[in-house]
């Protein structure tokens, strides 16, 4: 939808924010420590949790069918949550989020989107 891919260089601005100040570092998608992270207007966003990793996390700059990615509560969900939440913010309802999870569990990137 056109509003995603209007707001996608301002998710993709606020996903490295986001990175920069969460507590959890994070890892390329694979979970390989020699993996970088993607974070471009063109490739999409993909990561992963360093050291406990789990699912990769993944947005893409053109939305297509459904995408899930479970973090089993792992340190990095921290960062992905708050991801998630700056992208509903900036895409509005260009994005659909939902969570196997109440959003008490989304705190940690609640109060991480807060400090950025």
């Amino acid at each position: 939808p056109a509003q995603w891919a209007a707001a996608f260089l301002e998710v993709v601005q606020d996903a490295i924010k986001i990175i920069a100040h969460s507590l959890h570092p994070t890892i390329g998608p694979s979970g390989e420590l020699d993996e970088p992270r993607i974070l471009s207007t063109a490739e999409g966003i993909a990561l992963n949790g360093w050291e406990d990793s789990h699912e990769p996390s993944e947005l893409n700059p053109t939305l297509g069918d459904f995408t899930f990615c479970k973090t089993a509560r792992k340190p990095y969900d921290e960062t992905v949550t708050a991801i998630l939440i700056r992208a509903k913010f900036r895409a509005g309802s260009g994005i659909m989020i939902s969570s196997d999870g109440d959003w008490e569990e989304w705190g940690a990137g609640r109060e991480l989107v807060e400090r950025i």
